[in-house]
This record gives C-alpha cells, structure tokens and sequence, in this order.
C-alpha cells in the first residue's frame, strides 16, 4: 500500500495537487504531469477531474488556496484574477503600457539579498504573462520570486 502524507494523500496525489495550484486549476494538465505525460484530453479531463474530487486532495488544494489567498491579502499582492485583469486590459488597448517596478528576494549561502528594477511593459509580455497564468503553456513552473508590481507615475 503506499504511503500516505499528512494530508492522507500518495506521491502522486500530491504532485497532482501542487501542480494543479501551479498551473491555473489545469486538472487535465496535472493529471498528465502527476501520472501519464501521454493521456490524450479525454482521460487527462476525466480522470483529472477524478482525482480533484478526492476528498483528501480537495481539502489539501482548498487548505492551499485559502493559504495563498490570506498572504496575497496580508502582503497586498495582486491575486491571479487581478494580475488576468491587468494583462488583459493592456491586450485590449484599455490601458496604456506601464512601467512597473520588480523587487526580487533571492536566498544563498552567503545570505538573502534582494534587488529592484523598474521596466516597461508591452503587449507581448502581456500576453506571455497572461498565457502563463492560464496555464496554456503547458510548460508552466512556479515562480520562486516574489514579485511585487506597481505603476510609476
């Protein structure tokens, strides 16, 4: 039997977890990342939806969810609907380009350090953030940064 976590979940339930909170509540692409890289759609939906379901998998997301969610409010970061809100607007034409500002925290032997860097940003980033964010690149990774945007006056 295997083992299970915690959270009453098996290797695999978990890494379908974690990806699915990675990849924009993708069950299918979790699904394909967690048990069978080549499940066509229709089993990758279907047994995606499966295991999601689960209620030991079902708590660990929500527990997940509710977990980022209180540090997205705590932090004031943009939650994911308001960062698909952002780039879309900008797609659209309903805002103009912004400049933003990145502050990064990167850990090492030698200590933390943290930078910062003012930018541009167009369109095409736009729209590569917002293909990202959907999780319609398949190839999508957690972003081990935390990232802070703001406009520049």
């Amino acid at each position: 039997m295997a083992k299970l976590d915690k959270y009453g979940m098996n290797a695999k339930q978990r890494k379908f977890a974690d990806r699915y909170l990675i990849n924009g509540n993708n069950a299918a692409e979790a699904y394909r990342f967690a048990y069978n890289p080549k499940a066509d759609d229709k089993t990758a939906t279907a047994t995606g939806y499966k295991i999601r379901i689960k209620s030991a998998v079902k708590a660990y997301i929500e527990k997940r969810q509710a977990e980022n969610q209180a540090i997205a409010e705590e932090k004031q970061y943009a939650t994911r609907e308001e960062l698909i809100k952002f780039c879309t607007d900008i797609i659209r034409g309903e805002r103009d380009d912004v400049d933003f500002t990145i502050e990064t925290e990167s850990q090492s032997t030698m200590g933390s350090s943290s930078s910062t860097k003012t930018k541009r940003i167009s369109k095409q980033w736009a729209a590569d953030m917002l293909t990202k964010l959907l999780g319609a690149d398949k190839g999508a990774t957690a972003n081990q940064n935390n990232v802070i945007i703001e406009e520049v006056d």
